[in-house]
């Protein structure tokens, strides 16, 4: 499984360079991992490529929709049939358009991002559809300057100006306003190759971690939660 490789996530406070260090730690007689707190993966990532029966939570919505389709799905890839109904259809005026217009990205860029959310939501389910949405985050932060969703408007805009980004930082960032359908098919493969079984009946947790942590069991416990404050 060493050729396995963790996909690129872009998450803030990930493990993706710590993981084989913090897994390096596991007792050799451990059989299972409880990753409470999974984030973007990663480490849940590792263990699993390690034959660890690996339970994964987070009360974050697109954490969970991450686990579940990188740790517990097994076999279930996006194909040509899934890409044809995704990007099908006309752009449409739905929640991204009402509410993030003009706030992290143009208004026909939210139009498309409510075409492809309705399809996934009304076409794939279960495996294929958190994929799907996993993919969509992705293609969604790759057109946001410096991966984050915490910048103003006006320096989002800025910096998707090609020409004052290179006369600025002596770079063209155009890889940002290239479109979401580019982004989203781009990374299909990497997603894709990330997909295997392990041989375990792992699971992907959306909960409180109080809600949860006294039904699971597990031999070890991982531990890495929020840090409270950040930003």
């Amino acid at each position: 499984m060493d050729k396995i490789k963790f996909p690129k996530i872009n998450y803030i406070g990930n493990k993706e360079k710590l993981t084989k260090w913090i897994c390096d730690k596991i007792p050799e007689d451990c059989c299972s991992i409880f990753d409470a707190f999974s984030g973007g993966v990663s480490v849940s990532f590792e263990a699993k490529k390690r034959g660890l029966k690996v339970t994964s939570n987070d009360i974050i919505k697109i954490n969970y929709l991450l686990a579940h389709s990188l740790i517990e799905n097994k076999s279930s890839k996006i194909n040509k049939k899934d890409i044809e109904i995704i990007f099908t259809g006309k752009p449409t005026k739905g929640y991204m358009y009402k509410n993030f217009s003009n706030k992290f990205f143009f208004p026909p860029e939210c139009m498309e991002l409510d075409l492809y959310k309705e399809n996934i939501i009304n076409n794939l389910k279960g495996f294929k559809k958190s994929l799907a949405f996993t993919l969509l985050r992705r293609a969604m932060i790759r057109k946001m300057p410096y991966s984050r969703f915490n910048i103003l408007w006006s320096k989002v805009k800025q910096l998707r100006d090609e020409e004052y980004s290179y006369e600025k930082y002596k770079r063209k960032r155009a890889y940002h306003n290239y479109s979401i359908k580019h982004h989203f098919l781009e990374n299909i493969e990497e997603y894709n190759n990330a997909v295997f079984d392990n041989g375990q009946k792992n699971k992907a947790f959306n909960n409180d971690i109080f809600e949860v942590v006294d039904k699971i069991k597990s031999d070890i416990i991982y531990l890495d939660p929020p840090y409270c404050g950040t930003m």
